[in-house]
């Protein structure tokens, strides 16, 4: 019986020690790789089908990339969701080599549905598979990748 307790015992404080080892996120349903297939334009009613320009935010931890296949650009952000809420900023350009240089244009950041460096998006919805941010001036729709 004591041998049995301490192999418990031992285990326990096994699987306690490697814990912080083991890769956690509280962005639930947020984190992985997102396909943008339609921007809707709040002003005018406009829709814009994005499937074709292969648009992906992926998310993982405390980091956002975005890029779109057609140009080969990468950009990381950070953000945080509170709220129903994504708070995307500190936009780089992803590049190591170079630093990863803060972007100061957001005319870089349009096609991704950027509107402003620092953009507050209300989230609509979110599941495993679909999602919709709304800005001030724009509704992204993304499918889960």
């Amino acid at each position: 019986m004591k041998k049995l307790f301490f192999a418990f015992a031992l285990i326990l404080v096994g699987l306690t020690a490697c814990s912080e080892w083991v890769d956690t996120s509280r962005n639930g349903k947020l984190d992985g790789l997102w396909q943008m297939t339609r921007v809707d334009t709040l002003a005018t009613g406009g829709i814009l089908e994005t499937t074709a320009n292969r648009v992906y935010y992926a998310v993982q931890g405390n980091m956002l990339q975005m890029n779109a296949t057609a140009n080969g650009e990468r950009y990381i952000f950070r953000f945080s969701l509170n709220d129903n809420k994504l708070k995307i900023y500190d936009a780089r350009i992803n590049d190591r080599e170079a630093g990863d240089v803060s972007v100061t244009n957001v005319d870089r950041l349009r096609l991704y549905g950027m509107s402003k460096l620092e953009e507050l998006f209300v989230v609509e919805q979110l599941t495993s598979q679909r999602m919709i941010l709304r800005s001030e001036t724009l509704r992204l729709t993304f499918r889960k990748y």
